[in-house]
C-alpha cells in the first residue's frame, strides 16, 4: 500500500466512510510492518495515538476509535446513491 493510498484510507476512518474491513486492513497492514521489523509509517503510528486517546479519555470505544464499528447512520459504499 503506498503512503498516499494510507492517507487515504486514514482519512476514510476518522470520516466515518471507511468499512470496517478497511480499518482491519490497515491494522494488518501495522502487524505486517511489525512482524518485518519495518519501521511503520508515521501516519499510522499517528492515527493508532489519536485512536487509543480517544478510548482512554472515554470519547469513544475501541472498536469506534479504530474504525472497527461503523457510525450509526453511516451508509456502507455500496448503498451510498450518486446524486
Amino acid at each position: 500500500m503506498t503512503p498516499g493510498e494510507i492517507k487515504d484510507l486514514i482519512d476514510a476512518i476518522y470520516h466515518g466512510t471507511a468499512d470496517p474491513d478497511d480499518a482491519r486492513k490497515l491494522l494488518k497492514l501495522f502487524c505486517d510492518y511489525i512482524d518485518k521489523s519495518e519501521p511503520v509509517p508515521d501516519d499510522i503510528l499517528i492515527f493508532l495515538k489519536h485512536a487509543f486517546t480517544a478510548v482512554l479519555t472515554e470519547e469513544k470505544t475501541l472498536d469506534k476509535a479504530l474504525g472497527l464499528k461503523r457510525k450509526r447512520g453511516t451508509p456502507k459504499r455500496d448503498e451510498e446513491k450518486d446524486t
